[in-house]
């Protein structure tokens, strides 16, 4: 469909509007103003494409879906997000459909082939999870990260530490967690301690969680739940888990109980029974 210069202005403009929304964390505006441009005659696949991301963000994963579509059917590369969005619904065989199918479009596409692997892997085929996760690790090396994950569930302990220690050195400082967990199990905990440090200071999610969980394991509880707290009163929610078990065991009743609602709250109901069980105490 052909579309004006005026009409190409205002869905720029538009666009841009929506650009600001987001950059302010607003993504419920932004999606209103982009459902305005995509109201426009002729608008192009990338308006829809981030109206996608936008209804993605805010749950609205069959709207996604739709203007996933709605941007392929305009010749927009869609088809990763799509899949994203797919596995979201338990629609696995739907996401690695349309891996493939960028994969087709751009063999060397990183994302739809790390994308790929962890799905697999999450499906428990670890050779094809493998498979696509090393070809990645070839094109981008931060994906070593991804790949240890693989190494681990097939017992190459020794292949995970390479993969985290090539993805640390490329850059990809969320593997520094991951190579503090190694570390800890195979009894370095001083070397736990400074990548799970190493991963504080980039700002990785979870580090300080599997700080405080690594102290507890080597004796140190008090040690462990002192960094829960701190991550606590930083505003890590992951922190709150950990900090339960760990007043549990050294006999902080009410401690523990005020962390284990705060972690179910935070969303991880897997804690009911272990509030119940203090509750019940």
């Amino acid at each position: 469909m052909s579309i004006s210069e005026d009409e190409s202005e205002l869905i720029e403009e538009l666009v841009s509007r929506a650009d600001e929304k987001q950059a302010l964390g607003d993504a419920t505006g932004a999606r209103d103003i982009l459902l305005e441009a995509a109201r426009v005659g002729g608008a192009p696949g990338g308006v829809f494409h981030n109206l996608g991301i936008v209804e993605h963000q805010v749950g609205m994963l069959e709207s996604a879906l739709e203007n996933y579509g709605n941007a392929l059917d305009r010749g927009y590369p869609s088809l990763v997000n799509r899949g994203l969005v797919y596995e979201k619904l338990g629609r696995s065989m739907d996401a690695l459909s349309d891996y493939r199918a960028a994969l087709k479009y751009k063999p060397s596409d990183v994302d739809a082939l790390t994308n790929m692997g962890l799905l697999y892997l999450e499906l428990g085929d670890l050779e094809a999870a493998y498979t696509a996760l090393r070809q990645a690790s070839t094109l981008d090396v931060r994906v070593n990260w991804q790949l240890a994950d693989v190494l681990i569930a097939r017992g190459d302990k020794s292949g995970a530490v390479n993969a985290l220690d090539a993805a640390i050195a490329a850059g990809e400082s969320r593997a520094h967690v991951g190579r503090g967990i190694l570390a800890n199990q195979l009894g370095d905990l001083p070397g736990a301690i400074r990548h799970f440090n190493d991963a504080i200071d980039a700002g990785a999610r979870g580090a300080r969680a599997e700080l405080a969980i690594a102290l507890d394991l080597n004796d140190q509880p008090e040690r462990g739940l002192e960094i829960a707290r701190l991550g606590i009163e930083l505003g890590d929610e992951l922190c709150f888990a950990p900090a339960a078990v760990i007043a549990e065991s050294l006999g902080k009743r009410d401690l523990a109980i005020e962390y284990y609602r705060a972690a179910i709250a935070a969303g991880d109901a897997t804690y009911q029974d272990d509030l119940d069980h203090l509750l019940g105490t």
